[in-house]
């Protein structure tokens, strides 16, 4: 499975901390561990048909994070992964996703996703990292008071939310961002 870079067209208006909070890394073309979404992607059919395709699982169908889930399973089958950094896409942002508390409910469920996940896929090693790095976070938050005070403060504020997730699945809590249409 190939991925690369996505760049985004928001609205005009857009606040300029929002933009922000939109942009990560873009590594090297090669291999990677996992792909977290379906934007841009090229699969191989091999690994269409070693999954069922399409066949995401339905207990994500409004919560969202079903084609993580669906990479986290190819992973387990020995699907490799790689990043291509010059396969560049453009994806048009629509203003109701263009604010600070859409941008803080999605990194929530992010966070949410990466538990789920990881109780289907990972290791009891993974899983006991995940809530771990999530405490680790709230307990230094106060440590990353200053970032707040950069134009990435928004990413942070994004860091701490899926943190926040991470903890609220701990106890079986689940987020339907899919519930309503945005």
């Amino acid at each position: 499975v190939f991925a690369g870079p996505v760049s985004y067209d928001f609205p005009d208006g857009t606040n300029h901390f929002v933009r922000t909070a939109f942009l990560g890394g873009c590594p090297p073309t090669g291999p990677i561990e996992l792909i977290n979404g379906t934007t841009a992607v090229l699969i191989a059919t091999k690994a269409l048909k070693a999954t069922d395709w399409p066949r995401f699982d339905a207990a994500f169908g409004l919560t969202g994070g079903g084609d993580k889930e669906w990479f986290s399973r190819l992973k387990g089958q020995g699907t490799r992964f790689e990043w291509v950094a010059d396969a560049h896409v453009v994806e048009t942002v629509p203003s109701s996703r263009a604010s600070l508390g859409w941008l803080l409910k999605r990194r929530y469920r992010y966070g949410i996703d990466d538990v789920r996940i990881a109780r289907l896929h990972g290791t009891p090693a993974s899983r006991v990292m995940l809530t771990a790095g999530a405490l680790r976070l709230l307990v230094l938050s106060p440590l990353y008071l200053p970032r707040l005070f950069t134009d990435r403060r928004y990413y942070q504020l994004g860091r701490f939310a899926q943190a926040l997730g991470r903890l609220s699945a701990l106890f079986g809590i689940k987020f339907h961002e899919y519930a309503s249409r945005h």
